[in-house]
């Protein structure tokens, strides 16, 4: 039991505090196979978003190591949302 409680634990600490969030021009090759900073050329882990003028959320897309692995969301400008889709990890 307390080994589960750990890795619990480990696991939303990881997802906390490691993943990062980036805006939609922070990353490059949003449409390819693996994502990266424009800061500093790295693989992002991390939540990506961009916003409409209004400031409503348009985007979410969760990637780990460049890759997508998580959610993925657009929004309409007045809010509700218009797609939505899980992309699960792959199996090297």
């Amino acid at each position: 039991m307390k080994k589960i409680i750990f890795f619990s634990f480990l696991n939303i600490f990881a997802h906390v505090f490691i993943s990062q969030e980036y805006y939609l021009n922070d990353v490059t090759n949003l449409l390819k196979d693996t994502v990266y900073s424009t800061k500093d050329i790295s693989l992002i882990s991390g939540t990506v978003f961009d916003h409409y003028e209004n400031g409503m959320t348009k985007l979410l897309i969760e990637f780990e190591n460049g890759v997508k692995n998580g959610e993925f969301k657009k929004w309409y400008s007045n809010g509700p949302v218009s797609y939505t889709h899980l992309t699960l990890p792959t199996k090297a």
